[in-house]
C-alpha cells in the first residue's frame, strides 16, 4: 500500500465511524486494525503533518507510539470524502466492508492518560540530560538575532522554554504537563532552529524524554 491510498482509507474510516456510527475521535491502532490497513508508523504522523487543521480537526498526539495518537474529523475532511466517494456505498466499497460495528470513542480513554502522574530522579543522568538541553535550547533562542525568526514568534518560543524549564523541575508531574508543557515546547523550538540552520539539540529529546516517562508512570 502507498502512503495516499493509507492516507484515502484512513480519513475514509474515520469519516464511517463519524458519520454511520456516531463515534467521533478515534485513535489510528482502532481505526488500522479495525478496517485492516496496511500501514508504516511514521505514516501517522505524516498524516497529521500533512492535515492536520484541514482534514482533521483535532489530532490528539499524546506519549507512546504514534498509533496511540487519536483524531477527529473535520468538516473540510468529511467534504473531501463526500466529495469523492459520494455515498455510503461507495466508501463501504473502498474499505472493502459491508458493515462494521461502531468503536468506543477514546476521549474517556485520552483523558485518563492525561491525568496519568510521572516521577522523575533528578540525580538521575537522564534527568540532568534533559535539563541541560532545555537550557541550551533556550539560550539557542534568546541569542538568535537575525530576521528569520519574528520578534513575537522569539519571545513565544522562550516563554514556553521557561515554563517547559519550570516544570521540568518538578518532582512529579501529569503526563498533559509533559506533552504539552515540555515536549510541545521543545518541539517548536528545535524545529524553528531546524528551519534557519542553528539546530543545536533536541533531535534526540523528546525521545529521551519518552523514554524517563514509560519508566517513571507511578
Amino acid at each position: 500500500m502507498q502512503f495516499s491510498e493509507f492516507a484515502d482509507k484512513f480519513l475514509c474510516a474515520l469519516y464511517y465511524e463519524t458519520e454511520y456510527n456516531n463515534s467521533h475521535y478515534l485513535d489510528a491502532e482502532t481505526i488500522i486494525q479495525k478496517y485492516d490497513i496496511d500501514a508504516k508508523d511514521h505514516w501517522i504522523s505524516r498524516i497529521s503533518d500533512d492535515w492536520e487543521h484541514l482534514y482533521f480537526k483535532e489530532v490528539s498526539k499524546v506519549l507512546g507510539a504514534y498509533d496511540h495518537w487519536s483524531f477527529r474529523i473535520s468538516g473540510e475532511g468529511s467534504r473531501y470524502i463526500e466529495d469523492k466517494y459520494g455515498s455510503q456505498s461507495e466508501i463501504q466499497k473502498f474499505l472493502g466492508i459491508d458493515n462494521v460495528a461502531p468503536v468506543k470513542s477514546v476521549s474517556s480513554k485520552q483523558a485518563n492518560a492525561s491525568d496519568r502522574v510521572v516521577s522523575f530522579d533528578h540525580n538521575s543522568a537522564d534527568y540532568k540530560e534533559v535539563a541541560l538541553a532545555i537550557s541550551e535550547l533556550k539560550e539557542a533562542i534568546r541569542g538568535y538575532n537575525g530576521e528569520e525568526i519574528e520578534q513575537g514568534e522569539k519571545q513565544r518560543l522562550s516563554k514556553g522554554l521557561d515554563a517547559a524549564e519550570s516544570l521540568w523541575q518538578s518532582a512529579q508531574l501529569k503526563m498533559i504537563q509533559i506533552e504539552v508543557g515540555v515536549i510541545l515546547a521543545v518541539e517548536d523550538a528545535y524545529n524553528a532552529l531546524v528551519d534557519i540552520g542553528k539546530a543545536v539539540v533536541g533531535a534526540t529529546l523528546v525521545d529521551l524524554i519518552r523514554d524517563m516517562v514509560k519508566s517513571g508512570l507511578g
